[in-house]
Order: structure tokens, then sequence, then C-alpha cells
């Protein structure tokens, strides 16, 4: 589909873009469920939200100060980690609505931005322009099928097991999708 060599070990097109997918419906049903408030649903969501798009300029300044391959590990892990702490914390119902708060707030403070710098490692490896649209234009797609079909294991999985083992999904996937490419390649 792609005329170019893959380049040095790489995600799949928009592959962070399943655990961000996921992540929304399997916080609501967890939180619903731990704390019984749709409010605290709603607030939790917004906190991880706000969090990650006002603070997505200073993780951005530290892959382009330390590049990709020194700053994305740590903030990676840590995105990873504090949903798992997000899981435990909301897997018995009773939770104070103040922990989830502030576990989904850190965690959007560490909302890695995989998808841009991984853009930027495809467009650098495909130097024609033409090829480079059809690399966003893939990405693009994949990444809004990922949206629509992110839920879908989070659905499933809650049919079967409490609500937080979606949460512990969507943690292990960035986890997952993140390791198994062993990072973005310096440019």
């Amino acid at each position: 589909m792609l005329p170019v060599p893959p380049a040095a070990p790489s995600p799949p097109p928009s592959s962070d873009g399943s655990p961000t997918a996921s992540f929304p419906s399997a916080s609501s049903l967890t939180t619903a469920r731990a704390t019984g408030s749709y409010a605290v649903v709603g607030t939790v969501l917004a906190l991880f939200g706000t969090s990650a798009v006002l603070l997505m300029p200073l993780r951005a300044a530290l892959v382009d100060r330390h590049g990709p391959r020194h700053a994305l590990p740590p903030v990676t892990a840590a995105y990873a980690v504090l949903p798992t702490a997000l899981a435990a914390a909301t897997w018995r119902t009773g939770a104070r609505p103040v922990v989830p708060g502030a576990l989904a707030a850190l965690a959007g403070a560490c909302a890695p931005p995989l998808g841009p710098v991984m853009r930027v490692a495809r467009a650098d490896h495909a130097r024609d322009r033409r090829l480079v649209q059809r690399v966003y234009g893939l990405d693009g797609v994949a990444e809004e099928l990922l949206y629509v079909c992110g839920p879908v294991p989070v659905g499933v999985l809650a049919r079967c097991a409490p609500p937080a083992a979606g949460v512990l999904l969507s943690a292990a996937l960035i986890a997952v999708c993140f390791t198994v490419a062993g990072g973005p390649q310096p440019r």
C-alpha cells in the first residue's frame, strides 16, 4: 500500500489511539460503579481531558528538548501506571470521589504525544510529498477506526469482569503498544 521500506521499529498507524479510545468508556464505567455518581464520572473525565490538553505543550516541549527516545518512556510508563492505580482504587464500590479524580488528572497530565511523534517519524521516513499525504491519510483512518472500535473491548469485558478491568486493559494496551514498538526511533 505504501511503497516505503518499513521504518525502524514503529507501531502501526495510530496504535496509541486504542488506549486513548478505550480509557474514557472504561473509566466512566468503573467510576460510576465505584462512586455511584455520574456527576463524579463527568468530573473525572473533565479532569483527565483538561490536564491532557493543557499540559500537551509541556510534554511536546520535553520531546523537542530531549528527543522521543529519552522523553517518551518515562511519560508513557507513568501513563500506564496511573490508570492501573485508578483501576485498583475503583475495583470495589465506595471509592471517595477525590481519588479517581486525582488519578485521572495525573493520567491526563502524562498522556504521551505518541501520535504526533510517530507522524513526524513516518513523514521523515517517506520523503515524497504524495507519499507523506498517503501516510497521514492512512494514519487518520486508522485513528478514527480505533476511536469507533476502542470502546468495544471495554464493553465486552464489562459483561464478564468488574469495570475496572477495562481500565487495566487500557493501561496494558499503552504499555504493549509502546514496548512492542521499542519506542520511536530518533531522527
